[in-house]
């Protein structure tokens, strides 16, 4: 990689963008350098002096122990829209990009000749993204998460740095154990409309028969999303340790996910639906 006798526009954005992220996590040039195992310490400096162009295995390797994609390191927030987005995306988590993308592709969908269902992307999200002080939350504002990491394993907390945070529109009080997800699906129509954001809570106790829950088991295979996860209003006949369960589907389209009693051992409640949150 020979070193530039002047930078160049494109250099020296690349290397300032490798700067600041490397001064995010708190990196000098010398561990960077050793740690991406692609370039070294003074051919780092020349980089983010924008005096090296950089080969593409140089910044996957950089990018790597950065912990971003190599698309991150190209992306120039102030460039456009565009750039912009992607870096604002940059620390979400996969399932939170996941909805946006989503939402995105349900945008640029043509629009039907006769509406037939509710369009979930021409809706308003019914909370407010935030960026709360750790006091503040589950107070003024609870997760915002993926069904999807719901179903497998969440667990309500304040330690995630990539957590994004919102401001449900409830009245309700909130509580720590509480998050907002998207359901997707017409299983629950017309109660709750697909792509609906709701309001969830953990962990669900008491005699849950008749409750609308959020549950997960690998037996299932829910015909809305293709997961092993679900909302459905729990039907047990006989008693908790031996009877038979059944996920009941609002929607008389639907048909119910029946249990057999070897199977209910693994049904795993995560949460129990609260609310369908409206802007």
């Amino acid at each position: 990689m020979p070193r530039l006798a002047a930078p160049d526009p494109l250099s020296e954005a690349i290397g300032r963008r490798v700067r600041g992220l490397r001064t995010e996590l708190g990196l000098t040039q010398e561990r960077l350098a050793f740690e991406s195992g692609t370039i070294g310490k003074g051919h780092l400096s020349d980089l983010e002096k924008g005096l090296l162009r950089p080969t593409v295995q140089t910044l996957k390797g950089v990018a790597d122990r950065l912990g971003v994609q190599l698309l991150d390191l190209v992306t120039f927030p102030e460039e456009g829209p565009r750039q912009a987005l992607v870096d604002a995306t940059r620390n979400l988590p996969a399932s939170t990009v996941a909805e946006l993308l989503r939402d995105a592709r349900q945008r640029l969908r043509p629009a039907p000749s006769a509406p037939t269902r509710r369009d979930p992307a021409a809706v308003p999200a019914p909370f407010k993204i935030v960026q709360p002080k750790a006091r503040e939350r589950f107070v003024t504002c609870v997760p915002l998460l993926g069904l999807d990491l719901a179903a497998g394993g969440f667990e309500p907390g304040a330690s995630d740095p990539t957590t994004t945070w919102v401001t449900p529109a409830t009245r309700r009080k909130l509580r720590e154990g509480m998050f907002v997800a998207r359901v997707v699906g017409r299983s629950m129509e017309p109660r709750i409309p697909d792509g609906s954001f709701c309001l969830f809570g953990a962990p669900a106790a008491g005699d849950l028969r008749n409750r609308t829950l959020l549950v997960q088991h690998r037996g299932i295979h829910d015909a809305d999303t293709g997961t092993s996860y679900t909302v459905k209003r729990l039907d047990r006949e006989g008693p908790a340790s031996q009877g038979r369960v059944r996920l009941l589907p609002d929607n008389p389209d639907y048909a119910p996910i029946e249990l057999r009693e070897a199977d209910d051992a693994d049904l795993r409640v995560v949460a129990e639906l609260l609310e369908v949150l409206s802007g």
